[in-house]
C-alpha cells in the first residue's frame, strides 16, 4: 500500500488474507500512518502511530489474531522529495503485489511513471 511518499509491504500467507477488506483497509491505513510519520524503515514503520493512538505493529498483531493468520509488516520506504508510486496487480481478484516508489526531481510525471512500469 502507499501514501503520499511512503510504500509499505504487509504479507500475508494466503490469497484470502489478501483479498479481505478489513485488510485491505489496514494497509492504507498503515500507509497513511507510515506517510505522516516519515517511517523509512520497518521498525519505524511498525512504531508509527494510527489515528486511534494504537501503533502499526499493534493493529497488525490484533488484525493476525483476528483472522487467524500470520500478517506482518515486511518492509517500509519513505522519500523527503518529490516521489512517484506505481501498485501492480498480477491478478484482477488481489490487491496489488508488486510496489515501486521512485524519487525524482523535475516536472515530467509521465516519464517518471514510465520508469515505474518498467522497473515493475
Amino acid at each position: 500500500a502507499a501514501a503520499g511518499s511512503s510504500l509499505v509491504h504487509i504479507g500475508s500467507e494466503t490469497d484470502f488474507v489478501a483479498k479481505n477488506e478489513e485488510f485491505i483497509a489496514a494497509a492504507h491505513e498503515i500507509a497513511e500512518a507510515a506517510d505522516k510519520a516519515g517511517a523509512d524503515s520497518k521498525d519505524a514503520a511498525n512504531a508509527a502511530a494510527l489515528a486511534d493512538g494504537t501503533t502499526v505493529g499493534d493493529k497488525l498483531g490484533e488484525l493476525a489474531a483476528k483472522i487467524g493468520e500470520k500478517i506482518e509488516l515486511a518492509n517500509a520506504a519513505h522519500f523527503d522529495g518529490n516521489a512517484h508510486v506505481y501498485l501492480h496487480r498480477r491478478s484482477q481478484d488481489l490487491p496489488p503485489q508488486v510496489g515501486v516508489m521512485v524519487e525524482y526531481e523535475g516536472d515530467n510525471i509521465e516519464a517518471v511513471h514510465g520508469v515505474c512500469l518498467q522497473i515493475a
